[in-house]
Order: structure tokens, then sequence, then C-alpha cells
């Protein structure tokens, strides 16, 4: 089985002029989720429903332009994953 890099785990594609489409390419089709990144006016949204291999925020710039899931001031609903709670309350 081949390792992938972190920098190269996701694949990002621009939808349209604030709509952009992340995935993993690395996880078999069947298993692949889709993460949403849609931009705001004063903020943006992220949905995602990824698998959690590689860190998003450390590897996606597009997700912490405007402050990301780590602007406590944005409201976000997400539930985090196992172990993720405390890599959050560390930043």
């Amino acid at each position: 089985m081949n390792r992938i890099a972190p920098e190269n785990w996701y694949q990002i594609k621009k939808i349209g002029e604030d709509v952009t489409y992340i995935c993993e390419p690395y996880i078999k089709e069947f298993y692949r989720c889709n993460i949403w990144h849609v931009r705001g006016s004063q903020s943006d949204m992220l949905v995602d429903s990824g698998m959690g291999v590689v860190s998003l925020t450390n590897w996606v710039s597009i997700v912490t332009e405007k402050g990301g899931p780590r602007n406590r001031g944005n409201r976000r609903y997400h539930q985090p994953r196992s172990g993720e709670e405390a890599l959050l309350a560390a930043k």
C-alpha cells in the first residue's frame, strides 16, 4: 500500500465563483466524502463530511482564510471526530 503525503491528500476544484469542492481522491469512490466550501461576504461555510484522515485546516488554506473553523466568533455546526476535540482546545 502506497503512503500519500498530507499535502497531496486533498483535491480542490472551483465549481463557481464562491463555491469550491474538496475531495479525498485516495479514498475509494464508494466511500469518498464530499467537502464543500462556500464563500460568504462576512464569513464562509464549510460542509465537511470527509474521512478525517488528514487535517483539512492544516493543508487546505481556503478553509482558514477568514478564520475558518478556528474562529470561535463564527457560528459553526461541526461534530468533532474522536481526538479532534483535544486538538481544537489546544489551538
